[in-house]
């Protein structure tokens, strides 16, 4: 049997504040970790379902040879749904595949290939009586996954199908760890320490503007971001997980600092309201995102210099 993995990296990384496939473990990204794990195992065939950050991280995995789709409405469709985007791209000729997040890089590839050696409609591992990722579906059950159009996620998709799921017990920590919070990503560089005893330092980059005590903090402009790409703010709280208070005081506090306006709204009508960036919003958008991908680059070359 054909086997492919499906890994989700097209969502905002709202509640880390950062863009989680990126984020490094070691010397490596987490997207990077998970598909290598992937690659070990013997898996050929790779789709990674990017949105948020594209381009940056489509140009990132390019040397690691996997497929690529994208989600364009990643800010507002849930992780099954860029699942089942690459469930798509690989139908033809595969009858079995594992489904993953990208922000689970510590699992080990003698899982995936026990996985594979566990006959079942869908085998996930289990570690301590917790089940984890990633999750192997084949044959209809695959398709039943690729279908499915309700809420609740895959595990939703997976209950409402009728399948029976075989447990594989394996001692392997790194399914559960996953990193949706700063809390949960310190737990994870800990444990892939212990697991690999690596012990690197690498370079954690936050990029800020301030104008004499007030400041706009990367959460400030994925906000913006997310408003231009929504084309509305109450849209983009919920994209970024703010209540719309939140949201609102927050533009307001950008454009008192700035001195401009950052968005303009729109009248509803026969097309609906809505807003969308200024120019001069979109120019700070632009100068910010040019600003921050400079600096990171610069940083990594200064780092491998001074802390080789």
């Amino acid at each position: 049997m054909e086997y492919a993995a499906v890994i989700a990296a097209a969502g905002l990384s709202s509640r880390m504040r950062d863009f989680k496939p990126m984020m490094c473990l070691n010397d490596r990204t987490m997207i990077t970790d998970i598909i290598l794990s992937f690659q070990k195992a013997g898996i050929r065939e790779i789709v990674v379902v990017t949105g948020y950050h594209a381009e940056l991280l489509e140009k990132h995995i390019a040397p690691l040879n996997v497929r690529t789709c994208r989600n364009p409405a990643y800010a507002e469709t849930e992780m099954i749904d860029s699942l089942r985007l690459g469930l798509e791209a690989i139908q033809d000729h595969c009858g079995a595949a594992f489904l993953s997040p990208a922000d689970v890089p510590l699992v080990s590839s003698e899982t995936i290939r026990r996985m594979m050696d566990t006959p079942g409609e869908a085998v996930r591992p289990v570690f301590i009586g917790k089940a984890g990722h990633p999750v192997l579906v084949r044959g209809e059950v695959l398709r039943k996954v690729q279908n499915y159009r309700g809420s609740g996620g895959l595990r939703k998709a997976l209950q409402d199908s009728g399948t029976v799921f075989t447990d594989l017990k394996v001692d392997d920590p790194g399914i559960l760890l996953g990193a949706d919070t700063p809390r949960e990503y310190k737990q994870l560089r800990e444990e892939e320490l212990r697991i690999r005893n690596g012990g690197k330092l690498w370079p954690e980059i936050r990029v800020g503007v301030m104008k004499g005590a007030a400041g706009i903090s990367p959460e400030a402009v994925q906000f913006l971001e997310m408003i231009g790409h929504t084309g509305s703010i109450r849209d983009a709280c919920k994209a970024v997980h703010f209540s719309y208070t939140k949201g609102w005081k927050l533009l307001n506090e950008m454009e008192t600092t700035l001195g401009y306006p950052l968005t303009e709204r729109k009248k509803g009508g026969q097309t609906g309201g809505g807003s969308v960036l200024t120019e001069q919003g979109e120019k700070f958008l632009s100068a910010y995102q040019a600003f921050q991908s400079s600096l990171k680059e610069a940083a990594a070359v200064l780092f491998d210099q001074l802390f080789s």
